[in-house]
C-alpha cells in the first residue's frame, strides 16, 4: 500500500531530537508515537485535527495497538538487560517496526476513507496539542512543554 503517512513518519522520525522527544510523551505521558506523527503529518499539509476524527482514528486502531503493539515493546523492554536474548531482542524489535508500520497502514486507510478533513488552517501545533489532550495521561502543564519541542523538531 502507497502510505505517504508511513514515509513522513520515517523521513522526520530520524530528525535529531524527534525520536526522543516522541518517546518521552510515550513513556511520561502515555501518548501513542503513530497518533502524535499522524497529527504532525496532517498538520504538515495544513489539515486541522478534528476531535470526532480523532476519536474515530482511536476507536479503529485501538485493539491493534493494545493486543499487538504494546505487548510487543514491553516483552522487547523486559529483554534490555538479559543479555543471553540479544540477537532475539532484535528480532523482536524488528517485528515492533512491522507492528507499527502495519497499525499505520490501518491509519492510511482510515484517513483515506473518513470524511475528508478541512484542507486549509490546520497547524502542526494545534494537531499535536490535541492529540495529547485526547489521549495523555495528566494535565496540560505536564505535557505542554514537550509537546512543543516535539513540534520544533518536526519543523526543523
Amino acid at each position: 500500500m502507497n502510505n505517504p503517512f508511513w514515509e513522513y513518519s520515517l523521513s522526520h522520525y530520524v530528525r535529531e531530537g524527534v525520536a526522543d522527544a516522541c518517546l518521552a510523551l510515550q513513556d511520561g505521558h502515555g501518548l501513542d508515537v503513530n497518533m502524535l506523527l499522524y497529527g504532525a503529518w496532517l498538520g504538515s499539509m495544513g489539515q486541522p485535527l478534528q476531535p470526532g476524527h480523532l476519536s474515530a482514528l482511536e476507536e479503529e486502531i485501538r485493539q491493534w495497538r493494545e493486543r499487538v503493539v504494546l505487548p510487543l515493546r514491553t516483552l522487547r523492554r523486559e529483554w534490555r538487560d538479559y543479555p543471553p536474548v540479544a540477537e532475539l531482542r532484535e528480532r523482536l524489535k524488528e517485528v515492533e517496526l512491522e507492528a507499527e508500520h502495519r497499525q499505520q497502514d490501518r491509519m492510511m486507510q482510515f484517513y483515506r476513507s473518513a470524511p475528508a478533513l478541512p484542507v486549509a488552517g490546520g497547524d502542526t501545533g494545534a494537531n499535536l496539542r490535541l492529540v495529547a489532550e485526547f489521549s495523555g495521561n495528566g494535565e496540560v502543564a505536564d505535557w505542554s512543554a514537550s509537546v512543543e519541542r516535539l513540534r520544533q523538531l518536526l519543523a526543523g
